[in-house]
């Protein structure tokens, strides 16, 4: 029987292990970053589209496809998904992004932080 400690210790499901980047091990992908941010806004696709200037289909595409700018496979596509600075910057204002969290999302894009 596991102890109490134990299990509450232990992350619930697959989700929260992505939304975690220290469970998950290592550098977060600026998908996943992105994602866990839309998920913490609570705002739609349509939304932060909107509100970023950017098209929504666009927007869908940086959140649903696999994108590390960091780790490009070869042969890969993956460059035409990279975000510009400034679209990564559109993207954390349009979600109301602490400063902190704005670091993090440049920083999974390949970006240096803002400065302060």
């Amino acid at each position: 029987m596991k102890s109490l400690v134990s299990v509450a210790r232990q992350p619930q499901s697959i989700t929260e292990r992505q939304d975690n980047p220290a469970v998950a091990g290592g550098e977060e992908s600026f998908t996943a970053c992105l994602n866990r941010h839309l998920r913490r806004s609570n705002l739609s696709l349509s939304m932060v589209a909107r509100r970023s200037w950017l098209d929504v289909s666009y927007v869908s595409r940086l959140v649903n496809l696999p994108c590390d700018p960091l780790n490009a496979r070869s042969g890969d596509h993956a460059d035409k998904r990279h975000p510009r600075r400034d679209t990564v910057i559109r993207l954390g204002l349009a979600m109301q992004l602490p400063m902190e969290d704005m670091d993090q999302l440049l920083l999974a894009a390949g970006y240096a932080p803002l400065v302060r």
